[in-house]
C-alpha cells in the first residue's frame, strides 16, 4: 500500500486586537473607549466590564467612544444595545462617539442604530450632550 503524506501550510489565525479603557469622570459618569475589532472573540470580557460599571459601579451616564473601532460585528452591536438597555433601566442615559472607520459607520447606518444611539462627533460633544442626573 502506497501512502503519500501531504503537508498543508496553514496560516495561523491572527489574534483579534481590541481594547477597552474605562475612565470615570464622576461617581455616575464614565467614558468607555473601545478600539480595534469588536467581535465575538472580544465581546464577552468587554460586555462584562461595562455591565459591572452600571450594576456595581453606580454609573448611570455612559459615553461610549467608538472613534478607534475598526470592525464591528453582530456580537459587538448586541453588546452596545445591551449596555444601552442596562443604562436606561438604571434611569440613566448613554451617548456614543461616532466611529472614524467608514465600514463601522456603515454598519450603524444599515442596522439603523445611528437613529437609536445619540451619535456625537467627539467625546467633548458627548459630555456636553449628556443629560444631568434626574
Amino acid at each position: 500500500m502506497d501512502t503519500t503524506e501531504t503537508s498543508v501550510a496553514v496560516n495561523p489565525v491572527q489574534p483579534t486586537e481590541s481594547h477597552l479603557a474605562i475612565r470615570k469622570l464622576d461617581a455616575d459618569v464614565a467614558i468607555v473607549t473601545l478600539g480595534g475589532r469588536i467581535d465575538a472573540t472580544s465581546v464577552r470580557r468587554q460586555r462584562d466590564q461595562m455591565h459591572a460599571l452600571v450594576d456595581r459601579g453606580g454609573v448611570t451616564r455612559v459615553i461610549v467612544d467608538l472613534s478607534a473601532v475598526t470592525f464591528l460585528d453582530s456580537a459587538g452591536i448586541a453588546m452596545l444595545v445591551s449596555l444601552l438597555k442596562r443604562v436606561r433601566f438604571a434611569e440613566g442615559d448613554m451617548r456614543v462617539v461616532e466611529p472614524a472607520d467608514e465600514s463601522v459607520q456603515r454598519v450603524l447606518r444599515l442596522t439603523r442604530l445611528d437613529l437609536v444611539f445619540h451619535l456625537k462627533g467627539s467625546v467633548e460633544a458627548a459630555i456636553k450632550d449628556l443629560p444631568a442626573v434626574r
